[in-house]
């Protein structure tokens, strides 16, 4: 493939690769990587640098994150793009635990991959995605070729973030400053290490297996008047939104703020994704315990749902299942 052809977001992210993103906490590692998956599904820029080659379907599993609280915090980077979630190629795995050592976790997610069909898994963090010691090479090996067999059997790109080791110093490289064993830096093609700098700007590194690194690039996360929604100034840059946006002259501390009322998923879509993720029939106490609510109310969705054709009950022991495949999961 022509080098040119290679990248989904220039210097950034290639097809089909493996892509490591590491941060010690408070770095802002989370507003990226949503930066990241927004910038693909929306065929925009990131950071005023990163320009999209090739938009695609996004697929995120945020192992730590409440999934309303996930929610408001992509509607805050669209507002100020102008752009619609709901309009969006991102689909999001709604479950407790995704373990990818783990057989049985392994063939639910092949199951979501061959239906979704992203250009992008992104997984986050890698410390909630196995049950082995990081510190372990023989392990990190078999991890990160299961990545790689997921990457190749699907034509897909995969993102997985990762804490960076207390010891890493300011002039630690990105491969180095990761925790656990070595071998993460020899599984991935790109690399990206993110530091918190005095001033409270944020500096990004990144590294490539088949291209030269670019120059680092510095940052900060600001924040908009009114609507509390976190927007990004690259230093040396006149503009990074489309529109100017008046901000406040009082310094505040960089952070990243979330709308207070952003709409609640639909709940419809929220059961048939758990449904679409599970892959087999799924009980009525089973889906309560991960969506919550009133019993009474999932139960008369439930049977609403099949009166409409898209489930059916296979018996009280046994639960809820899809009455045929869909071809796309449940939108953020």
């Amino acid at each position: 493939m022509p080098e040119d052809d290679r990248w989904l977001i220039d210097g950034f992210l290639t097809s089909g690769s493996v892509t490591v993103l590491g941060a010690p906490p408070k770095t802002g590692k989370s507003w990226l990587t949503l930066a990241l998956a927004l910038t693909l599904a929306a065929g925009r820029t990131l950071l005023g640098d990163f320009h999209t080659r090739a938009p695609g379907r996004v697929l995120l599993y945020p192992a730590e994150d409440d999934p309303r609280s996930f929610r408001s915090r992509m509607e805050a980077l669209c507002l100020p793009l102008g752009l619609k979630l709901g309009d969006l190629p991102i689909d999001i795995l709604q479950t407790d635990q995704l373990l990818l050592d783990d057989p049985e976790h392994q063939a639910r997610l092949e199951a979501m991959l061959h239906q979704v069909r992203p250009r992008l898994l992104v997984l986050d963090p890698l410390v909630r995605l196995h049950s082995g010691p990081e510190s372990s090479s023989s392990h990190i090996s078999s991890l990160f070729g299961y990545l790689r067999a997921l990457q190749r059997r699907f034509d897909l790109a995969v993102l997985v973030t990762h804490h960076v080791a207390k010891s890493a110093g300011a002039k630690s490289g990105v491969g180095s400053s990761l925790c656990g064993s070595g071998d993460i830096h020899a599984s991935y093609d790109h690399g990206a290490l993110l530091r918190r700098v005095e001033d409270g700007s944020v500096i990004l590194e990144l590294e490539h297996r088949s291209a030269p690194a670019p120059e680092p690039l510095r940052y900060r996360l600001a924040n908009l008047e009114g609507g509390g929604v976190a927007f990004v100034e690259v230093e040396g840059a006149d503009e990074v939104l489309p529109q100017p946006v008046a901000r406040s002259s009082k310094p505040k501390a960089p952070k990243l703020q979330v709308v207070k009322q952003a709409p609640k998923p639909d709940r419809k879509e929220q059961v048939l994704a758990q449904l679409r993720f599970a892959g087999g029939p799924v009980s009525q106490r089973q889906l309560r315990e991960v969506l919550g609510g009133r019993n009474a109310d999932l139960g008369a969705l439930l049977h609403e749902l099949a009166d409409e054709g898209l489930i059916q009950h296979v018996s009280r022991n046994v639960g809820w299942e899809l009455c045929t495949p869909t071809d796309e999961t449940s939108p953020l």
